[in-house]
């Protein structure tokens, strides 16, 4: 790949050609546009990922005779109309490639593009324009680019004036419709093709807007929208609106009437009318006047309680009066009365209040044992946490320790098993000493939730304060401590050995099958303590205080 650069301007070449393995002819197309003075040559060798350059290799200088636009041969058109324009240059190369054309407006700068143009010769061209009434009227430039000339412009060059039929709708029918109908109305526009892009068309009546469920372009000047008149949708008088892909928008006061419907579907009953949380309940759902099953219309079917919503996990529509919901109750969703609630384009929403009670489980999910539930300040270790009728290992879970306003988050956490879950803390020694609440989250629980996916164990711990800075040493669940009393350091269980050492490295004193090590001759500072048991080791920056 070749290119030339000056600064921020990159001019590639659109063809090259090797002649030797150090001979290239690289072809520039240098637009007129282009600025001028010393360009760097670029080379591109992709088999090598490297470039080279050559600096201030070639000079632009200014075209003598720069192109230039002289003229169209047609400069005024009316909105609605298409325009064949021929357009006329003075030193282009209108035949050295694609050229794309388009008018300016004066007034906003909006574009419109040609959709169509033909070269006939270096200095003539025919751009075809369509003019709809979505484009402004006013004094436009024309605008034209190729790769040779660059932008060249003709300012002033055409004039579009105001269309003599304004697109409008014509009619809607029927005119007149009803509550719970579905139906096509026909909608009669004019100077305006139906066929060109996409149309939007709703119904709007106060704070209500009806939008059509699909349409049908019959002729360039006849759509049939399909609307759906559930009783969600106030009767009254509804005005028709319509939007074109070309930005014309169209209304029509008063188009349409929505009466009071002679048949009003509403929920009839529902069984069973009681669950438990941590089941999975079907409950059938029976309609009178419903469409359940109409042309596949989608049925969003709820429990509603408080703020609490339940939505199910399947749907089966039986017939248009009969459909089931499969719902998942778990220990997240409140118990007590719960209101039933469905809803589809064709019936608007139904409901029956105080359908469905939600009973405890049998299976409660908890946290039945914390292990070690004693902490001290100062310690890193791991806590072992049972659970019942809980998943550890499905998702993600998050482990934390609260009281008051003070939180301490887990490092890290491990499913040992479906029940039984690893957490590793650190506890400094500006966390408040007393009570504290175990809470678990977790992202997947299936019927084991409880309210926001949370397990809580209250006064799960203890977090005990000591007279000197400790460290808690972690091996099989054991900890070491500091016993200033008698001026050393003891485990709360026998070791293998125990080795201290001074933060150069040096060992200080070694013992074996003991559960403490002397410290009475050392000053103040920090150490590495170092224990093993069953060849498990352990190893500890601690501090020790004269």
């Amino acid at each position: 790949m070749v290119r030339l650069s000056q600064g921020s301007t990159q001019i590639y070449s659109y063809q090259t050609h090797s002649f030797s393995t150090n001979t290239l002819i690289a072809n520039f197309n240098i637009a007129a546009s282009a600025p001028t003075g010393a360009y760097d040559l670029v080379l591109t060798m992709d088999a090598h990922a490297s470039e080279l350059w050559s600096y201030d290799a070639i000079t632009i200088t200014t075209r003598e005779n720069s192109p230039q636009l002289s003229g169209v041969s047609i400069e005024e058109a009316s909105q609605g109309g298409d325009v064949s324009m021929t357009i006329t240059g003075s030193n282009t190369q209108f035949m050295s490639g694609s050229s794309m054309v388009s008018l300016v407006s004066n007034h906003s700068g909006k574009t419109i593009s040609a959709h169509q143009v033909t070269t006939n010769t270096n200095e003539e061209l025919v751009a075809q324009f369509r003019f709809n009434y979505a484009h402004e009227t006013g004094l436009y430039t024309l605008k034209l680019f190729n790769a040779i000339d660059g932008w060249i412009y003709l300012p002033d060059a055409f004039t579009l004036l105001a269309g003599d039929t304004p697109p409008e709708i014509v009619s809607a029918s029927p005119a007149t419709v009803s509550q719970g109908e579905t139906i096509d109305i026909e909608i009669t526009t004019n100077s305006i093709d139906l066929y060109q892009g996409t149309n939007l068309i709703w119904l709007a009546h106060e704070n209500s807007i009806i939008e059509s469920n699909s349409y049908t372009v019959v002729d360039p000047n006849t759509v049939n929208a399909n609307f759906s008149f559930n009783i969600d949708y106030p009767t009254g008088v509804y005005d028709l609106l319509f939007r074109h892909e070309t930005g014309i928008e169209l209304s029509r006061s008063g188009a349409l009437t929505l009466e009071a419907g002679a048949s009003t579907p509403s929920l009839a009953s529902s069984t069973p009318v009681h669950g438990k949380r941590g089941e999975q309940v079907s409950i059938t759902i029976y309609g009178v006047n419903t469409h359940f099953n109409k042309n596949d219309v989608k049925n969003k079917i709820y429990l509603f309680r408080d703020g609490t919503t339940i939505t199910p996990i399947q749907t089966d529509v039986v017939d248009n009066t009969t459909i089931s919901a499969l719902f998942d109750l778990d220990y997240g969703h409140p118990k007590g009365l719960y209101t039933l609630y469905l809803y589809n384009a064709y019936d608007g929403t139904n409901w029956l209040s105080d359908a469905f009670t939600v009973e405890e489980g049998e299976n409660i999910p908890n946290i039945s044992s914390v292990s070690p539930n004693i902490l001290m300040l100062g310690a890193t270790l791991d806590v072992e946490i049972t659970g019942e009728n809980i998943d550890f290992s499905q998702g993600t879970n998050l482990v934390k320790l609260t009281q008051d306003d003070t939180t301490i988050l887990m490092n890290s956490s491990e499913a040992q098993s479906e029940t039984v879950l690893m957490a590793n803390f650190t506890i400094s020694y500006g966390h408040p000493t007393g009570d504290y609440i175990l809470s678990i989250i977790n992202d997947t629980f299936d019927a084991t939730l409880i309210t926001d996916k949370t397990l809580i164990k209250r006064n799960a711990f203890y977090l005990k304060a000591a007279s000197t800075p400790i460290v808690d040493v972690h091996s099989d669940q054991s900890h070491a401590w500091l016993d200033t009393d008698k001026k050393q350091l003891r485990t709360s269980e026998l070791f293998d050995g125990m080795q201290l050492y001074n933060m150069q490295g040096q060992l200080l004193q070694a013992v074996e099958n003991t559960n403490s090590i002397s410290t009475s001759s050392l000053p103040s500072g920090y150490y590495i303590l170092k224990l093993w048991k069953n060849k498990v080791f352990v190893a500890e920056k601690i501090w020790i205080s004269e």
